[in-house]
């Protein structure tokens, strides 16, 4: 199998277009169609970063030796110049020996201190949540009881009547017998006379 044909197989085992592999590796589409049509391989140049964009390893695009995605088994690795790590070993590469020791020494200090408090916050954060559950443990509403509880209401002064209100229809009752008997009484007075001047007549 050529490099060519092992690029093709890692697209199609990605899913990933030619578009979307040239946008990673910066070659042309017309180039990558040149490597199918005229089965040419791509030029040493362009291996790293076809490695980078496939997640390959070097030796398994050239030569097919390990499996594709196999590169954090690697005792080595494969870092751009320009990048974070590549400054940084750029930089480590020019220090004396003694210096090399020191700036060994100093991120070993960093990451054990950013192990801790990763631990420490993790502590805190099982502590916490079993503060919480023994906390809704003793919180818990006991269910309402389904006998009914005896009425203790006291009955709607509404419903009885009021002493006063009868009492007052009793007086009213009263008035109104006594208008009507005043008026057959002045009735019976206006009519007497009448009656005696048609007897004398």
């Amino acid at each position: 199998m050529t490099v060519r044909e092992r690029i093709f197989m890692r697209l199609e085992q990605l899913s990933m277009s030619q578009k979307e592999f040239s946008e990673r590796t910066g070659i042309l589409p017309s180039t990558i169609s040149e490597w199918k049509k005229k089965k040419t391989n791509p030029s040493s140049e362009k291996i790293m970063p076809i490695c980078e964009a496939l997640d390959v390893t070097p030796e398994w695009l050239l030569l097919g030796i390990d499996g594709p995605g196999s590169r954090d088994g690697q005792d080595y690795y494969l870092i751009r110049k320009n990048s974070d790590l590549g400054l940084m070993i750029n930089c480590y590469k020019k220090l004396e020996p003694s210096f090399r020791e020191r700036v060994i020494g100093y991120m070993q200090a960093i990451e054990a201190m950013v192990s801790q408090k990763e631990n420490e916050s993790l502590a805190k954060t099982e502590s916490l949540r079993e503060d919480f559950s023994t906390a809704a443990e003793h919180s818990k509403v006991p269910e309402p009881s389904t006998t009914p509880e005896p009425s203790t209401a006291e009955p709607s002064k509404e419903t009885e009547p009021s002493k006063e209100t009868e009492s007052s229809k009793e007086t009213e009752s009263l008035k109104a017998a006594e208008s009507f008997t005043a008026t057959e009484s002045t009735t019976a007075t206006v009519s007497s006379p009448k009656t005696n001047f048609l007897s004398e007549t």
